[in-house]
């Protein structure tokens, strides 16, 4: 039962997992579902582990759930596996996770901690996202963006844009 209406969905490979961006009291959220047995897992957390009612960047009123990526990002021989996230409202999270083990909020045996990592907030709706290599792929509004993650700075960094004739919606 998911409490809300869905808008966007994403099963994860690497956390064998549903991720759904979904609209609670009108409000833009993720769920992640444990795919076998339906139950909520996933649990939003600050920077310094409190649980809260949604990640940094999301759960603003009358925003929606535009993209939904899984981004696998390697460096110096560490893997690390980002969900992407980008709001009509022009929010764009780059979103860290955790398992551990013990009991969820929902009493499940799985528990995901997922926590916002980067941010960027943009002035129109991001419409799609993708990452790749190092860096990733945005649509907002009609303008196509190259992103690369620079970790001495610890942000997302503008590498180029494109202009396109309408909006990548995917």
């Amino acid at each position: 039962f998911l409490d809300g209406t869905p808008n966007r969905v994403l099963y994860s490979h690497t956390w064998q997992c549903l991720i759904v961006g979904i609209i609670r009291n009108g409000r833009p959220t993720l769920d992640f579902l444990d795919p076998e047995t339906g139950e909520q897992i996933g649990t939003p957390r600050d920077k310094d582990g409190n649980t809260l009612k949604s990640v940094s960047g999301l759960g603003h009123k009358g925003d929606k759930i535009m993209g939904l990526g899984e981004w696998i990002y390697v460096k110096d021989g560490r893997t690390f596996a980002f969900l992407l996230v980008c709001t009509r409202d022009g929010h764009l999270m780059v979103i860290s996770m955790s398992e551990q083990d013990g009991h969820s909020a929902s009493g499940s045996k799985r528990e995901i901690k997922y926590w916002t990592r980067y941010r960027k907030m943009l002035e129109k709706p991001i419409y799609s996202i993708v990452g790749d290599g190092n860096g990733i792929a945005y649509c907002v509004d009609k303008t196509l963006h190259w992103d690369v993650l620079d970790l001495v700075e610890r942000k997302l960094k503008l590498v180029k844009t494109f202009e396109l004739g309408s909006p990548a919606t995917s």
